[in-house]
């Protein structure tokens, strides 16, 4: 079996025993007054999958809580009912005793059992409450007060954050609340068992606190208090509300000092919190529980390693978690913080705009099958790369051994039955196993659902695509996770010098029951495998300027998974010594293992890749092809097809099939580059490798947001306009523009914005003119390998026109037709006849140049003059017949020259 955090929160699966918030003792089951209900001793703690929704259980299940709890400083000791006035007053006098606290009548300060006796007595004439005696005793920790708040403990006993019983609230254990129920369950049970605690203030909620409150959670008094029908607070509800919030606020306010310059533990830890406070503050406020599910990532804090930390960190980093503690650093009242939180915390209008334009990026079941195939490979490639480190290893004596490669093997299979389990969770409740995930918004589930029923209508069904991208993702971290363990237990009992049936029994005790290490690499190889692991100081670089720059986010979504491609990628090609990783690995820094996978994947990478530069000249294997956009248009007419490899006359692509398509392509791109260079310049080996690769890079999907920008600010005449139609088209989500594509091969006219859009639309693309190549006929897709609509292998078939062969010998290739005709510019009909009559005037003619009896005694410089000459003629006949057919057209024209020379006098 798999690791249990492999596969979903621990919560989610099994019930167990009830514990109490408030001291996280065995929870009791007192009988309610009449007439009253007591939900907070009810159970909703099973989540339905199907539909998100949370049931009521009985009383003797979970309360969504985990581990029992000990409490700070004095732990109770003996049966004592928590639920009982005994049981409560004596918590509040421990956790009173553990820490200094904040109350209305001063602070627990270090003086000792004086300071803390004048805070119990202030406490019990405020409140009435009759504590225990206190024990003679010195607090250890100096007391922390929020300094200059405007909004006050509530009252009780409230314990900083930066003391052992930081994690209470008054009489709640804050590091219990784990889901959106836990902080209902802990206000309702707050606010039960405060007997004496606000008797002389019951049942009155006062405009203070209703102020004081809607402060902490980042909304108007009327909003708070308008809170749909049986969900509003009574007062000492909302009195432990305040109380919660002021602790929680505190609590974020001590950490972010902490974070700021601080190790990756104490960064999540902090965001953890603050995390927490946003959960409360949701609840409160009646919003709906994202952070609260949010929350629920942070319960492998308590087991992670070093390695699990910085990659925890670095997607925090990514999403602004530096930005975030820098301006909580300015604040120092919990108001301000919990206020800041909750801003920071709030989803707008623009991220809700966002989620929704991101989810129909990926909407296009193209994607999908991009990335299951991607995947697929990728798991296939590390079979043979393995067997080849081996090989290595016994050369060196040490290392991989002879049979992993066959246990990875075994390894997809098993992961895979682990991996639809795994897929099917991250599916319903929207959350990576790990929190590595292709989406890289900060704010994830920002479109709201609402509750139809036991159905949840809205943001659910926008997020479908990103939802099975996550799927897709869990699948395959699956069966990544379980190769590698595969390995790493084969490898171990090799070590150990195990034979026969011990060898056996050991692999499967291993693989069973993994060793720490053995997890964590098998997590490791799981994220690279799926193109999820975290990004380096580069890579965030970039996704935070992304971040931060006016519309960064519409040009460059995407960062990490092209970013970890491009690294996949590179490290088996010769350009793998440039990563400071790879020279680490090789000098063995990183141990004999890590050195043998280096070099056995620049081996075997650069293998491949040499084996498919032979066959670029002969044409089996085509890259980007030329720069010039004449020439690739002619090529085009011809069937050729870019990044593709040609079998019996029909090209395939692979250009989509990542990251095997980039080792393809860079070896493809290369070999074209050193037929057009000269001898010296092709001697430039590392000139070639980073030429080729710079070329691929620009041609990539992920990457022609960045590319296409820059053409547009460097020649916006040209380029400028249909960047924008691009971008603007964008929001018809791509599903939608690929099944009118399947309907509807031919490609499409679009010129303005509105054109665009309708190229995009089932039913309106048939309506625009179709586009026209170079000899005036249709452009249309021939179709892909397997289905239309999802394959991403298009496939055409090459048509070996010897007239075209013979233009692209002599170097002749038509430019495009311009838009008008002597100043007058061209309307769509009279622009698709002019295509016509233009490109078929001049491939009969050329034919029949090619074809005469005399062109083979022409010299070519004769022959590349005489297409020349009829290529100029085939376009002045096109020109005139298109006037002649448009009587309009002659009239703008002569307007047009009219006008001319009325400004030339």
């Amino acid at each position: 079996m798999m690791p249990r955090d492999l596969l979903a929160p621990r919560d989610l699966l099994e019930p167990r025993k009830p514990r109490d918030l408030l001291s996280g003792s065995p929870a009791s089951t007192p009988t309610p007054p009449a007439k009253r209900e007591r939900r907070g001793d009810l159970a909703p703690i099973i989540r339905d999958l199907d539909t998100g929704e949370w049931r009521w259980a009985v009383p003797n299940l979970l309360l969504g809580l985990v581990d029992a709890v000990q409490l700070p400083g004095e732990v109770m000791r003996g049966e004592v009912d928590p639920m009982s006035d005994e049981g409560f007053d004596r918590t509040m006098n421990l956790a009173t005793l553990a820490a200094p606290a904040a109350g209305l009548r001063g602070t627990i300060s270090r003086t000792g059992t004086r300071a803390v006796e004048q805070a119990t007595q202030a406490n019990r004439r405020e409140f009435g409450m009759d504590f225990p005696p206190v024990a003679t005793r010195t607090p250890p920790e100096k007391p922390v007060t929020p300094s200059g708040s405007s909004v006050k403990p509530a009252g009780g006993v409230v314990s900083s954050s930066s003391s052992p019983a930081g994690n209470f609230a008054g009489n709640i254990r804050l590091d219990r609340i784990w889901a959106p129920d836990d902080v209902q369950a802990a206000i309702r049970q707050a606010a039960e068992h405060g007997e004496g605690f606000l008797e002389a203030r019951r049942g009155v909620i006062s405009q203070e606190q209703t102020r004081d409150l809607s402060q902490l959670v980042g909304m108007t008094p009327e909003r708070l208090t308008s809170r749909k029908t049986g969900a509003a607070f009574n007062a000492e509800e909302m009195f432990s509300a305040r109380n919660l919030l002021v602790e929680q606020a505190t609590k974020v306010r001590d950490l972010a000092r902490k974070a700021e310059g601080g190790s990756d533990l104490e960064k999540l830890t902090f965001q953890q919190e603050l995390t927490r406070l946003q959960a409360i503050q949701e609840q409160v406020a009646g919003a709906t529980a994202e952070a609260g599910r949010t929350l629920q990532q942070f319960r492998m804090l308590a087991g992670a390693t070093k390695d699990e930390l910085t990659a925890m960190a670095s997607i925090a980093k990514e999403g602004g978690l530096d930005d975030i503690i820098a301006g909580i650093n300015k604040l120092d009242d919990p108001a301000q913080v919990a206020a800041f939180a909750a801003k920071a915390g709030k989803v707008t209008f623009r991220d809700m705009l966002y989620e929704g334009w991101i989810n129909g990026l990926l909407s296009g079941p193209t994607t999908h099958s991009v990335n299951v195939m991607s995947n697929t490979l990728t798991a296939l490639w590390s079979v043979p790369e393995t067997a080849l480190a081996s090989g290595i290893s016994r050369m060196t004596g040490s290392g991989i051994r002879g049979g992993e490669a066959t246990a990875r093997l075994f390894g997809m299979v098993e992961g895979a039955k682990e991996g639809v389990v795994a897929g099917y969770r991250a599916f319903r409740s929207e959350i990576p196993s790990d929190g590595l995930q292709k989406l890289e918004q900060s704010r994830q589930r920002s479109i709201p659902s609402l509750k139809v029923g036991k159905m949840e209508v809205g943001g659910k069904q926008v997020r479908i695509p990103g939802r099975l991208l996550l799927a897709e993702d869990e699948l395959f971290k699956a069966i990544g996770f379980r190769q590698e363990l595969n390995a790493l237990a084969y490898r171990q009992a090799n070590r150990e010098g195990l034979k026969g049936r011990e060898f056996a029994e050991r692999v499967s005790q291993l693989r069973a029951n993994p060793t720490e290490d053995m997890t964590r690499a098998a997590k490791d190889s799981a994220a690279r495998q799926t193109f999820t692991n975290p990004l380096g100081p580069g890579g965030q670089a970039i996704m935070s300027a992304a971040r931060r720059l006016p519309f960064g986010r519409i040009v460059l979504p995407f960062v990490r998974t092209p970013a970890n491609i491009v690294k996949y990628a590179a490290e088996r090609t010769p350009a793998a010594p440039f990563f400071k990783e790879f020279r680490d690995n090789l000098t063995g820094k990183n141990g004999p293992v890590a050195r043998d996978q280096a070099i056995a994947r620049m081996t075997l990478g650069t293998a491949v890749s040499t084996a498919l530069v032979g066959l670029a000249p002969e044409g089996s294997i085509t890259g980007g092809g030329p720069d010039d956009p004449a020439k690739r248009a002619l090529m085009r007419a011809d069937g050729w097809q870019p990044y593709s490899v040609k079998v019996d006359d029909t090209y395939y692509s692979y250009g989509r099939v990542e990251p095997l398509g980039m080792l393809l392509g860079v070896a493809a791109d290369f070999a074209e580059l050193r037929e057009t260079m000269t001898d010296s310049e092709a001697d430039n080996v590392a000139g070639l490798i980073f030429g080729s690769v710079a070329k691929n890079l620009t041609e990539k999907t992920w990457l022609r947001g960045p590319s296409d920008l820059i053409q547009a600010l460097t020649d916006p005449e040209r380029y400028g306009a249909a960047y924008v139609r691009n971008l603007v088209g964008t929001v018809v989500p791509t599903g939608l523009s690929q099944i009118a594509n399947a309907r509807d091969p031919m490609l499409r006219e679009a010129r303005t914005v509105l054109d665009t859009i309708r190229s995009r639309v089932p039913g309106q693309r048939e309506t625009l003119f179709v586009r026209r190549d170079v000899f005036g006929e249709p452009i249309s897709r021939e179709g892909a390998l397997g289905p239309d609509l999802g394959s991403p292998i298009y496939r055409n078939a090459a048509r070996n026109d010897p007239t075209i062969a013979e233009m692209l010998r002599l170097g002749v290739s038509p430019g495009p037709l311009q838009r008008r005709i002597r100043s007058a510019e061209l309307m769509d009909a009279e622009f698709d006849f002019y295509s016509q009559a233009a490109g078929r005037t001049m491939k009969q003619g050329l034919d029949a140049l090619a074809s005469s009896p005399q062109w083979a005694d022409l010299p070519d410089d004769v022959r590349a003059e005489a297409m020349g000459d009829l290529i100029r003629k085939s376009r002045d006949l096109a020109r005139t017949a298109t006037v002649m057919k448009f009587p309009d057209l002659a009239l703008r024209i002569r307007r047009a020259k009219q006008g001319k020379e009325d400004m030339n006098r």
